[in-house]
């Protein structure tokens, strides 16, 4: 019985058997399920362990590559994180700066970035700021930052993250576009000359300075939106119009006399200098108007003033001519050319060595005359003798005066008179004068003469006077008639030698005719000359 309660037990124990197998199973079944997703999970966790190191990684790069100065601050200002951008700028490493607060690490910065960080913190969104910030070195730089608050995940702000980047040179660079810009400005408003600034493609005047508003007697306002072509006279408005187009097409500066009309009508003469220039990227035309009113008079002065000198050199009675060192003509008037013979065109651009105006003996002095005008000295007055272009002769009087030029090159003006007639005169007088020797020592010496002669004559009559052989009496007529023939002779001299008032009387002509042909009459036997006379008998007295 024990064995066959035992046995059934067993019996009655096989479907539970089964049914602890099916558990089993299913229990294997889930355990395997469990292991898989167990697995899978933590595969799953592995990756994002791995990617969530990665992300730290990147970050970390990221963090420490940026390029940008990057700091972490709790609210109280202590650093909690900075990157080694950061860390250089600071003058450390990043581990000096953990746990510092901003004032000991900016303490020049420290009030403005701890306001900034109460108002993050309160607003919670971010700014953008431009600062220079003085380092801890003493060195002063320019940084743009940008503050933005670190939240939890529940929103709530925990600190505050600073990215700052560092336009030092940005800024140099603006302060010196500034800069420029401010001596532009200054030097446009303060220039001599009037300035107007146009847009090339339109014509149209962008800016001007004060000297450009006095020159057109508008406002810089009125101006300002005005074509340039407006600057000028109504009627040259297209003229001006065609020299500026040109002068864009051609890309090169223009540089012109001009006019402008002022708002009340009047012209003004101008000087214009205008050129093309990019400001901005723009291309602009800047044109620099300079009053040449002053100019213009005392041009027109000076234009006047050289026509009377030359109306007053073409009048001279004197020749008068400008040459170089050398002796070339530069200049002749009108009397210059009556005295040489030679037309102006002639004249101009030859040397008087050239042209041979000067007679031989007169060359050497005439270079030493050069000479002292190369020393600045004047010469003369100094008597020459030209040479005229038909061979003719005639006597002049010089004076010269070394000039210098603007630029340093010395000219020589000369003036020149004709002294022919003086020269004559002159000789004239000495003849006189030697005439005038000649009859006081003819006048003595005929004196001495008429004594002997009267004593012959008289000696001769008185021997005719006695009974003498005829061969004697011939001897002596002839003694007596060469005797009263020298006494006339004589008498004649006396009469030419003795000065004597003007007088007007009748004369017989004939009688005048012998008188002479006796004066004459050595001079004709001594050069075998026979006269054969025949007097008009009857001549009036």
């Amino acid at each position: 019985m024990r064995q066959s309660e035992s046995e059934e037990p067993k019996t009655k124990a096989e479907p539970n058997q089964t049914k602890g197998g099916a558990q089993m199973v299913v229990a294997f079944k889930v355990k395997k399920e469990l292991k898989t997703e167990l697995e899978a999970s933590q595969a799953e966790y592995r990756w994002r362990e791995e990617a969530l190191r990665e992300s730290k990684e990147a970050y970390r790069l990221l963090f420490e590559n940026a390029g940008s100065a990057i700091i972490f601050y709790d609210p109280e200002g202590t650093c909690v994180l900075l990157n080694g951008e950061a860390a250089n700028y600071l003058g450390g490493k990043p581990e000096d700066f953990i746990g510092k607060t901003i004032h000991d690490m900016l303490p020049g910065a420290s009030h403005y970035y701890l306001q900034r960080f109460a108002k993050i913190l309160n607003e919670g969104k971010g700014s953008a700021f431009e600062d220079m910030v003085e380092l801890p070195g003493g060195e002063k730089r320019w940084f743009s930052s940008n503050l933005q608050p670190v939240k939890d995940e529940r929103g709530n702000p925990t600190g505050v993250q600073i990215i700052s980047q560092d336009i030092s040179e940005r800024k140099q660079a603006e302060e010196a576009l500034q800069a420029s810009e401010l001596r532009y400005r200054h030097l446009f408003e303060e220039l001599n000359d009037a300035a107007f600034l146009a847009d090339v493609e339109t014509g149209r005047i962008l800016d001007t300075n004060k000297q450009g508003e006095m020159l057109i007697g508008c406002t810089r306002g009125e101006i300002i939106g005005m074509h340039q072509s407006k600057l000028h006279p109504a009627g040259k408005a297209e003229e001006y119009r065609q020299r500026f187009s040109a002068h864009i097409e051609k890309r090169r500066s223009a540089d012109f006399d001009g006019e402008v009309m002022r708002r009340d009508g009047s012209i003004v003469p101008v000087s214009i200098s205008a050129t093309r220039v990019t400001i901005g990227g723009e291309q602009l035309l800047i044109g620099l108007f300079r009053d040449i009113t002053e100019r213009k008079q005392a041009q027109e002065a000076l234009r006047q003033s050289e026509e009377k000198l030359k109306a007053y050199l073409e009048s001279a009675p004197d020749g008068v001519y400008i040459s170089d060192l050398k002796g070339t003509f530069l200049y002749g008037n009108k009397k210059a050319e009556e005295f040489i013979g030679y037309k102006r065109e002639e004249l101009i651009g030859k040397s008087f060595l050239k042209l041979r105006l000067l007679h031989a003996k007169d060359l050497i002095k005439a270079g030493k005359l050069l000479a002292l005008n190369a020393m600045g000295k004047p010469t003369g007055p100094d008597e020459f003798e030209l040479v005229r272009k038909d061979g003719t002769r005639i006597w002049t009087e010089m004076t010269t005066t070394p000039i210098k030029e603007e630029g340093g090159k010395v000219v020589v003006i000369g003036f020149v008179r004709d002294i022919t007639e003086r020269k004559q005169m002159q000789e004239q007088l000495m003849v006189a004068d030697r005439l005038a020797s000649i009859g006081e020592l003819t006048a003595g010496i005929t004196h001495e003469i008429n004594n002997p002669l009267t004593s012959i004559i008289g000696f001769s009559d008185l021997l005719l006077s006695r009974d003498i052989p005829d061969d004697i009496r011939e001897d002596l007529k002839i003694i007596s008639k060469e005797a009263h023939r020298t006494t006339r002779i004589v008498r004649n001299l006396l009469t030419f030698a003795r000065q004597h008032p003007p007088e007007k009387k009748a004369s017989n002509v004939n009688d005048i005719i012998r008188t002479v042909l006796e004066v004459r009459a050595y001079e004709q036997k001594l050069n075998n000359i026979e006269l054969d006379t025949r007097f008009q008998p009857d001549m009036p007295d």
